[in-house]
């Protein structure tokens, strides 16, 4: 099964490290788990780093999440999954963070 993991970081230590756990325990069963994030430490093939689509756009987006409430993974970022062939043939997505506002749920539909 092809997963779609969504966080803010791809560090191994603290809570991003659960996620890069999970990933592991995924790969034993078989299943083939990418993670897509902004803040990239450690190229490896099973994770995609997240950039900023169109400056002009991604500087609007900033100034109205930042009136929001919202930071971390901005919807500017999120812009970017849409354009990554890994996360459209993903069967399952798993968002990590979303409580902390890490992740922006407006462009959820």
């Amino acid at each position: 099964m092809r997963i779609a993991h969504v966080n803010f970081s791809d560090a191994r230590d603290g809570i991003s490290g659960s996620v890069r756990s999970r990933m592991e325990a995924q790969k034993k069963q078989g299943d083939a788990p990418t993670l897509f994030s902004p803040l990239v430490t450690t190229p490896e093939a099973d994770v995609r780093q997240l950039r900023p689509v169109c400056q002009e756009f991604a500087t609007a987006l900033r100034g109205f999440e930042q009136n929001n409430g919202i930071a971390g993974l901005s919807a500017e970022l999120l812009l970017d999954l849409w354009r990554q062939p890994d996360f459209l043939a993903a069967d399952i997505v798993h968002l990590h963070a979303t409580t902390s506002n890490y992740f922006s749920l407006y462009l959820l539909p």
